[in-house]
């Protein structure tokens, strides 16, 4: 376990090289990282579900594995790809999804990262990557509000402590 969090915390991008018809895009898949308290863990048959209190906002998280109670109360460091990251105009009924301003949108010939504004975040930022085609048919841009969601069993843990 140790050697597996160790490489994911030296694991900080991924490189994509994607030939555009008129230049070289580099796509950078983006770790998204988050910072939080681990208030409850719920074990069964070598599955554990976290729930993890990051400022006033829970984020829930599988491991396959059984994690002791003794890490309660302690700060976790998790990441998810920005290609993970569900993104709509509305969410309801769903755990881990939150709503936040776009502040920022570079887009290629097919696809669009967007920058997320989110308290959760390290950086301050959640990084998505979504299709040109949900940028431009919901007429998106810098300041507009969308949702984004972020599945329990996509999220990493990369340190206790």
């Amino acid at each position: 376990m140790a050697k597996i969090l160790n490489l994911l915390k030296s694991l900080k991008t991924i490189f994509w090289v994607k030939k555009a018809k008129k230049n070289l895009f580099n796509l950078v898949i983006v770790l998204n990282n988050l910072v939080g308290i681990l208030k409850q863990i719920q074990s069964y048959n070598g599955i554990s579900r976290l729930t993890i209190e990051i400022g006033d906002e829970t984020i829930s998280v599988l491991l396959v594995e059984e994690l002791s109670l003794e890490f309660i109360g302690q700060n976790l460091e998790l990441c998810f790809k920005e290609t993970n990251v569900l993104v709509a105009l509305r969410i309801e009924g769903v755990g881990n999804s939150f709503c936040s301003k776009i502040v920022e949108i570079q887009e290629d010939e097919l696809f669009a990262r967007i920058i997320l504004e989110s308290h959760l975040a390290k950086n301050g930022n959640i990084s998505a990557l979504v299709s040109l085609d949900f940028i431009n048919q919901n007429a998106l841009k810098i300041g507009s509000e969308v949702f984004w969601h972020i599945s329990e069993n996509e999220i990493m843990l990369l340190g206790v402590g």
